[in-house]
């Protein structure tokens, strides 16, 4: 089940949950990905982005937003080729960009989805 500011889903196709995180800081708001370990006992962290805050209405707030990213096929503006996502991975938005952060090979790779 996917939460308002956080995305579950398992990235390593270990069979075991992982999650997508926001977490604000001073001015700056940090995504990470908790990926469960081999053992499945703790997570591994992995810092997918940096942005820094803004203040909005009086408050300092992200302007990205978090979403699952289905598998599927996109295009990558990035290099310009259309790819092929083989199981689910996290979208960090912001209005008309998204990055898309999928497992492979025991690390992340980012794709630009949306320009």
């Amino acid at each position: 089940e996917q939460g308002p500011y956080f995305v579950q889903v398992d990235f390593n196709q270990d069979r075991q949950l992982d999650y997508a995180i926001p977490i604000l800081e001073k001015d700056s708001a940090y995504v990470y990905a908790f990926v469960k370990n081999k053992a499945g006992q703790d997570f591994d962290q992995y810092l997918l982005e940096r942005h820094p805050l803004y203040e909005i209405e009086g408050k300092m707030k992200s302007i990205h937003y978090l979403t699952q990213a289905k598998p599927g096929t996109y295009y990558d503006y990035g290099t310009r080729r259309k790819i092929t996502l083989p199981h689910a991975g996290v979208n960090v938005g912001a209005e008309n960009f998204v990055a898309t952060y999928v497992w492979e090979n025991g690390q992340f790779k980012k794709y630009e989805t949306s320009d």
